[in-house]
């Protein structure tokens, strides 16, 4: 899966480990992202591209699924891809001689079902996925207090915001943030996702490395899946 952001005028893409990994066995591969140490991390975190090469290259990659668009397809338009994906990939199987390109594109259409199931399973709430750690810039939803100097604005992860200055400073321990304009944006927020029937109870908060307040909001989300999406997504990992 992978993520397009624009931060501070630069863009930007998320790609996790799983989908390097793939593309170190595909020919035409650029260098620079052949050379990228996915050592010893976890398959589905994200390394992060910023030069215009990288970035262009992988606007171009089809089959790594942007998450800004399978997060806006509801569970049962994301069951019906899944679906589609797993008849390409039962075809595929029906060859009776795998070549290396037949192996790439089987590949290929599994890794497009992880991302499907990974996206299906966290719009339920039964996945975290770990999002870079970084404001959405991409979001329609902030919030602005002119006078402070500050912005709220969710994360990729919806149940995350974050709080920063407009002028590029760090905020640290000693910043004064205006506390009704947090509560403010936890309410806003809150309201927001209350729409989707989602009901936020608490919320944590916290300082990270490079500047930000983070929001975490505990939402009251607990589902299961059925015995039939179970199977859809399952035959993925039968493999």
């Amino acid at each position: 899966m992978k993520i397009f952001n624009k931060e501070n005028g630069v863009k930007k893409v998320y790609v996790q480990t799983r989908d390097i990994k793939l593309l170190k066995m595909i020919p035409g591969t650029p260098p620079s992202i052949l050379k990228t140490n996915v050592d010893d991390i976890l398959d589905d975190c994200f390394i992060e591209f910023n030069n215009y090469p990288d970035v262009s290259f992988f606007q171009q990659t089809d089959f790594i699924q942007d998450y800004h668009q399978l997060k806006k397809a509801s569970v049962d338009e994301l069951r019906d891809m899944a679906h589609n994906v797993w008849d390409l990939i039962e075809e595929e199987e029906k060859g009776l001689h795998l070549d290396e390109n037949r192996f790439i594109r089987l590949e290929q259409l599994r890794y497009q079902l992880n991302d499907y199931h990974d996206v299906f399973v966290y719009k339920q709430g039964r996945k975290k996925i770990p999002f870079p750690v970084v404001p959405d810039f991409s979001s329609n939803f902030s919030l602005r207090n002119d006078k402070d100097r500050l912005i709220i604005r969710p994360g990729f992860d919806d149940d995350r915001l974050f709080v920063y200055r407009t002028d590029g400073e760090r905020l640290d321990m000693q910043s004064k943030v205006n506390e009704f304009f947090i509560r403010n944006g936890i309410m806003l927020a809150m309201m927001k996702k209350t729409d989707d029937d989602i009901f936020f109870c608490d919320c944590n908060m916290k300082l990270s490395d490079n500047g930000y307040l983070i929001i975490d909001l505990c939402s009251n989300q607990g589902y299961q899946l059925s015995d039939e999406d179970s199977k859809i997504f399952k035959k993925n990992y039968s493999k």
